[in-house]
This record gives structure tokens, C-alpha cells and sequence, in this order.
């Protein structure tokens, strides 16, 4: 049987995200606990083949329900993650970054740093944007069903992050320089309106995965021109 505490410890062993949306002024009974469960089916986010946030069970996880939330766990090979929707709203989501657990050989552009997966000392570029744009869009189906009265706070932790290059997977697109993280737990945080993350969800997200790019000190100014077809694909179901 699938514990939540064998799974944590499996994702924490690693590097991983540490994700929390939620309404800014805390309500003990905002919804159902029935309700948690019909909105996080309602709202996941079907774009890849792992879906945002999953729901497995049988072999490979479980979702059950506890005094005031519902919980779902993850425990594929490659894959875990825990989460929990709260009867007041808040949504806390650990994710494991998937990098440290393909076991095969390196591919990519060979430069400094890029020794992937093996070293798990990596973060890929185009991943950690979809993620980012899978957190967002998630939030802002969760603003639809009315939840968060007016702002909804949203926070991202990568944890166990220091000395991570970032990378791209395609050979054909090449980082110049190691662009690499010294900081263990890269945080960012925004208290969002509800009407914004309606309104612009992937601008928003783009917005932060600049900021934890520049965590990594690529600081170049034209990363959002560089991103912005890799986003739009995303969101079309294209990669």
C-alpha cells in the first residue's frame, strides 16, 4: 500500500517542487470535501502525458480522503508527487523534478554542466516552463469556480537546487554558457487577483519562470522571445 510519507521522502530525496495556491484570507469551510474532489477532476490540466495534478491509482497511487481535505499520491518510476485540496481552498502540490529519475544515457548539447541525468545537477528549460504554465492555468480554473473572493496567493519552491545548469534537451538549441543555480531553495511567490490569473494565466507564468531562470543567472533579455512558441505549443497540446 502507498504511503503518503514513503512517497515524500522518495520525492524529497531529490530535486522536487514544493507548489501552494490558495485564497490570501483563510476560511475553514469554503467547500465540501466532495467538492475537492469533483474540482480538482474538473480543473486538471490534460496537456502532456502525466497530467496537472495527477490522479492515479491501483498500481501506481491512491487518492483517499481525510478529515478536511481530499489527497492524491503518485508513485510511478519516474513520477511522484503528493497533493491536497483543503476544504478551505488551499491546494499544496509536492512534485518531483522528473530530470533526477531517467535512468538512461545523456542527451543534448554536451556542454559544461550537462551531464544529464546521471549527475542529477540539471534543470531543463523547456520542463520547468511547462510546470510553471501547468500551475498557473490549474490556478486560474480553480479562480473560475470561485474560490478565492478576490486574490489568490501562489507560491513555487524548487528545492535541493544548488549547483543545477540549466539545459535544453534538443541538441539544436544551445546554451553558450552554465547558467547554474548557487541557491538551494529557489521561492517565488505572487498574490494575484482574480481577475488577472483569468485574464492572463500564461503571461504570468512566463513572468515567473523568467524570475527562476534568473535564479540560475541567465539574465539575458530576451528570454520570454525565446520561450514564447515553446508556451504557445504547450497550451495547444503540441509538444
Amino acid at each position: 500500500m502507498i504511503s503518503e510519507s514513503s512517497v515524500l521522502e522518495r520525492i524529497k530525496s531529490r530535486g522536487y517542487w514544493e507548489i501552494e495556491i490558495r485564497p490570501i484570507n483563510y476560511q475553514k469551510e469554503r467547500i465540501s470535501l466532495p467538492k475537492c474532489r469533483e474540482i480538482i477532476e474538473a480543473c486538471q490540466i490534460r496537456l502532456r502525458g502525466w497530467y496537472y495534478p495527477h490522479i492515479a491509482q491501483h498500481e501506481f497511487g491512491d487518492v483517499f480522503t481525510g478529515n478536511d481535505f481530499v489527497e492524491g499520491l503518485v508513485d510511478a518510476p519516474k513520477h511522484c508527487e503528493v497533493w491536497r485540496m483543503y476544504k478551505s481552498a488551499q491546494f499544496i502540490h509536492y512534485l518531483n523534478f522528473w530530470e533526477d529519475w531517467i535512468e538512461h544515457e545523456p542527451y543534448g548539447y554536451p556542454s559544461k554542466g550537462n551531464e544529464w541525468p546521471r549527475t542529477r545537477t540539471v534543470k531543463s528549460i523547456l520542463m520547468t516552463l511547462y510546470t510553471v504554465t501547468e500551475v498557473f492555468t490549474f490556478a486560474s480554473r480553480l479562480a473560475s469556480n470561485k474560490i478565492f473572493d478576490k486574490t489568490v496567493h501562489i507560491s513555487l519552491k524548487l528545492k535541493n537546487n544548488d549547483n543545477r545548469s540549466l539545459i535544453f534537451e534538443d541538441s539544436f538549441r544551445i546554451l553558450y554558457a552554465d547558467y547554474k543555480s548557487k541557491i538551494n531553495e529557489i521561492i517565488i511567490a505572487r498574490d494575484v487577483t482574480v481577475e488577472d490569473i483569468l485574464a492572463n494565466s500564461s503571461s504570468l507564468a512566463m513572468d515567473v519562470t523568467v524570475e527562476i531562470f534568473h535564479r540560475f543567472n541567465w539574465l539575458a533579455e530576451d528570454i520570454k522571445n525565446v520561450l514564447k512558441d515553446d508556451q504557445e505549443k504547450f497550451l495547444k497540446g503540441l509538444i
